[in-house]
């Protein structure tokens, strides 16, 4: 097995040999591993069935054994050879926003407008908004299931955010040096036999990588801890008065211009 990659955790021995000790290309480490598993067998239910005296009925035993616990001692060993050395991702992050659709002509009607005003990330997201509401609100329009009309805005995106179907578009954003406010070209992608069309709004360059990372699950750790010191003071209640069922009768009266009731 290949670790193309490690991150460090506190208290991880290979983390530790790593990042804290410095392990070079070419060093190599064993760890050492003990464990316990524990295994249940129980034998099938088995009948047996015996012939009784001339005044007694045949008699039919059953039995199941017990279930029987097994354990056994485990010992593994690992051998882990560095093929590089441990590095900090500088690269930097992208703030951009993209849209695909299998609707090519959506897609140039958002572009020609996005390029006839103010071209920013803010107004790409609004733009193709507006054109995802004007489709989906007409009822004349129908609707397939392979219809795609996906648009979104990111921040602080490392390389590799679009699958391998939209390859080309990593490539466009990995390409060199981005202009900050750049557009590319339409891109044709076909997935599954379906052809799809995309175009990405490319705006800055943001922080680098690992302080990206860190960022993120620093807010996470702090979110979790917050969230359970939240349950714990603030614990889940039911509102019991909140739960029952409601049999609702209608009556429809009518008047007439005499002003009686019917």
């Amino acid at each position: 097995m290949v670790k193309d990659t490690i991150s460090y955790e506190t208290g991880n021995e290979l983390g530790d040999w790593i990042f804290v000790e410095g392990a070079q290309p070419d060093d190599v480490k064993v760890i050492e591993e003990t464990g316990t598993e524990t295994e249940k067998a129980t034998e099938a239910k088995t009948e047996e069935t015996t012939e009784a005296g001339s005044d007694a009925e045949s008699e039919t035993e059953s039995a199941e054994a017990d279930t029987a616990t097994k354990t056994y001692n485990t010992y593994t060993v690992t051998v882990y050879y560095v093929t590089k050395a441990s590095s900090i991702d500088k690269s930097l992050t992208k703030d951009f926003a993209y849209l695909a659709t299998n609707d090519k002509e959506a897609l140039e009607a958002v572009i020609a407008e996005f390029k006839a005003g103010e071209m920013t990330k803010e107004k790409f997201n609004e733009i193709a908004q507006a054109k995802y509401d004007s489709i989906h609100n007409d009822d004349e329009h129908e609707h397939s299931d392979d219809e795609l009309f996906e648009f979104n805005a990111v921040e602080k995106t490392p390389d590799g955010m679009f699958n391998s179907n939209y390859k080309v578009m990593n490539e466009w954003l990995d390409s060199g040096k981005l202009e900050n406010n750049s557009l590319s070209e339409i891109f044709e992608v076909v997935v599954e036999e379906k052809t799809y069309y995309a175009v990405v709004f490319f705006e800055k360059y943001n922080v680098e990588a690992w302080y990206a990372s860190a960022y993120s699950m620093t807010v996470s750790d702090q979110f979790e801890k917050w969230y359970e010191a939240e349950l714990e003071s603030k614990p889940l209640k039911i509102n019991e008065k909140a739960i029952y069922d409601i049999n609702t009768i209608t009556f429809t009266a009518t008047t007439t211009s005499d002003g009686h009731d019917h």
